[in-house]
């Protein structure tokens, strides 16, 4: 496929004009050929095959994507003015056009190739903000190796994927902010996935921007699983962008969801992104529902995500809805992951009641 070499710029229909934001004058020719991207490729599929394709825009989100591109050019230019202290403004303004013309040949590639594994209806410049937008410390930056060895690792990522069948928005999410993995560990990391029958999506999402876990740690940690015999979705949802949990602390609170009788997804429900709750909290919490005697569900449900309440608080909700005789689970109901209602908002219930009577 040709690359357009004169400088052009289409902005995106979609885009509302209030937020969007002009794109760097640096990435005109960028921006034009991920554009000309779609009508270029159904005409060689055509002209190949005589068949007539389909090929998905790539949308810009050019809020993120143009934001995006303005600091990787300023840090490229600091970085160059870092290294040539002594040359002349000339012949840094030469090393940063240079640079800056190699990184976005490295954008289009990424976007390019993994839009051909992406299983989204409509694509987008996510595919490389979401690995290369602020990216973390101990993050691989675009540049980091040269465009041959680049090149080649984003050819067998894209082959891995595709011979696997899975979403590339899922290695884009566990890479958050970290870059490119290494084709060879993703290699591992995939056949150790297919190896075990797990769900990809449940793995990466509890690895979101943390990369590949270690092989060693991930076996234990789903051979434990598959052990104990729980949800594999529970566990990795709590565990959502934290990691794989420390083995024993797992082991103490799956012991205690077990000793308790209770719903684990109603536990982890609540502690989604989370983690493991503390042992003591989690007991005095199970216990005070056990003495209320109201549904557990109920509570976890208006927690989703906020964790153990504030016991006294949850307590004093308790006694008000008991005392004015109020249907706990039609005010949960209301209330997923809002919490427990308390001051103005108890009052608010009672009004309520009080005109459902009328």
């Amino acid at each position: 496929m040709s690359i357009e070499r004169e400088p052009y710029f289409q902005p995106s229909s979609r885009a509302k004009k209030s937020e969007s934001i002009s794109p760097p004058k640096e990435s005109q020719i960028l921006v034009k050929n991920i554009i000309r991207r779609k009508n270029l490729l159904e005409r060689i599929h055509e002209n190949l095959t005589g068949e007539k394709i389909e090929v998905p825009a790539i949308f810009i989100k050019d809020k993120v994507f143009y934001g995006f591109l303005i600091r990787s050019y300023k840090k490229i230019r600091r970085q160059v003015e870092t290294e040539i202290k002594d040359g002349g403004e000339e012949e840094i303004k030469q090393e940063t056009k240079r640079r800056i013309k190699d990184f976005n040949r490295r954008v289009f590639v990424l976007i390019n190739r993994f839009s051909t594994v992406s299983k989204r209806r409509e694509q987008n410049t996510a595919l490389v903000t979401s690995l290369y937008n602020k990216l973390k410390k101990n993050g691989r930056d675009l540049l980091e190796d040269d465009f041959q060895t680049f090149h080649k690792n984003v050819k067998e990522i894209t082959d891995l994927v595709r011979k696997y069948g899975f979403k590339i928005e899922s290695i884009t999410g566990m890479q958050n902010r970290l870059g490119l993995p290494d084709s060879e560990q993703l290699k591992k990391f995939l056949d150790l996935i297919k190896e075990k029958e797990v769900p990809l999506e449940s793995i990466t999402g509890m690895q979101n921007g943390l990369g590949i876990p270690d092989s060693e740690q991930l076996k234990k940690f789903l051979n434990f699983i598959r052990q104990k015999e729980v949800p594999l979705e529970s566990i990795t949802g709590m565990q959502n962008g934290l990691g794989i949990p420390d083995s024993e602390q797992l082991k103490e609170f799956l012991d205690l969801i077990k000793e308790k009788e209770v719903p684990l997804k109603s536990i982890t429900g609540m502690q989604h992104r989370l983690g493991i709750p503390d042992s003591e909290q989690l007991k005095k919490f199970l216990d005070l529902i056990k003495e209320k005697e109201v549904p557990l569900e109920s509570i976890t449900g208006m927690q989703m995500g906020l964790g153990i309440p504030d016991l006294g608080k949850l307590e004093k909700f308790i006694d008000f809805v008991k005392k004015h005789n109020l249907d706990i689970k039609s005010i949960s109901g209301k209330r997923i992951g809002k919490g427990i209602p308390r001051g103005n908002e108890l009052e608010e219930l009672l009004k309520n009641k009080i005109e459902d009577n009328i």
